[in-house]
């Protein structure tokens, strides 16, 4: 399980024009990861997910937030801090946080993943939220101000 996380690292040093946003940019973040897996990781995911590979599952946790049974979700898909925080500020401001949000539950995802005394439907269910928040962690909008709901509030239009 060290290589996956080692693998979820690697991602995260990635430039952010590498992660793009939705289905793509979760996808893009579970095949990159699957395909930095040691041997022994990749047989560690495959007895979690079975047939179903990281980059499928990344956008799982999107889809479930919406069901009743994991409306709780919803804020484990961004962080907010104030604006203009240097580093260590923005460290402190993130690690002092007790409501449930993308850091605090991704680390306890990773500790629930790595849990052998944990079901295996559990953890493969803390292994999706895992590849997922990692790709929502690096969207810029979801690591921000309260006020725009992680960048949901925010309206774009494409031309």
């Amino acid at each position: 399980m060290k290589k996956v996380l080692f693998a979820l690292a690697l991602l995260a040093a990635l430039p952010l024009r590498g992660w793009a946003w939705g289905v793509d940019g979760h996808r893009a973040v579970g095949l990159i990861a699957s395909h930095r897996l040691s041997a022994k990781a990749r047989a560690q995911v495959t007895a979690l997910l079975g047939t179903q590979t990281l980059a499928l599952v990344s956008t799982q946790p999107d889809e479930m937030r919406y069901l009743p049974e994991y409306k709780e979700t919803a804020p484990w898909h961004y962080v907010n801090t104030a604006l203009g925080l240097g580093h260590d500020q923005y460290l402190q401001a993130v690690k002092g946080q007790t409501n449930p949000n993308a850091y605090n539950v991704l680390l306890a995802k990773i500790k629930e993943m790595r849990d052998p005394t944990k079901a295996q439907a559990q953890r493969a269910e803390a292994l999706i939220f895992v590849v997922h928040i990692v790709g929502d962690i690096h969207q810029p909008m979801h690591t921000g101000r309260a006020e725009d709901k992680g960048g949901n509030d925010i309206k774009l239009t494409y031309r």
